[in-house]
């Protein structure tokens, strides 16, 4: 299991880790980047600025429901997201021009056990 501290530039502190991602050909890769847990979200969601960044290829449209049931079709890409010292994972992500940060979604944390220990501020996953 790999240990992160919890981020406490944000209120309330919450689930960060480290990621790398990576053009699934290899290409581009950008890391180690912080990516907040969010197992709420179904999908892994990546500020558009990074799709750009790397030079990710549109691969399709998909709805997605935010808070409050509001849907909005966003674009997906391929992309390899590497949390540190675990294995990478090949999946479809979508992005948001309005993310700040990675939102690692189910679609990767139901991949690797995960502890959140909120009163230790403490994530471990592996």
């Amino acid at each position: 299991m790999t240990r992160f501290r919890y981020s406490e530039e944000v209120t309330p502190p919450a689930p960060f880790v480290h990621v790398k991602l990576r053009a699934p050909d290899g290409g581009v890769e950008l890391g180690w980047l912080p990516a907040q847990l969010d197992s709420a979200a179904s999908r892994t969601v990546l500020p558009l600025r990074l799709i750009e960044e790397v030079g990710f290829v549109a691969m399709d449209q998909i709805p997605i429901m935010g808070v409050g049931g509001h849907i909005m079709m966003m674009p997906t890409f391929l992309a390899q997201v590497e949390i540190r010292q675990l294995v990478p994972l090949t999946l479809e992500v979508v992005a948001h021009e309005g993310e700040p940060f990675v939102l690692l979604g189910r679609d990767i944390l139901n991949q690797f056990p995960v502890l959140l220990d909120g009163p230790n501020l403490v994530t471990e996953i592996g």
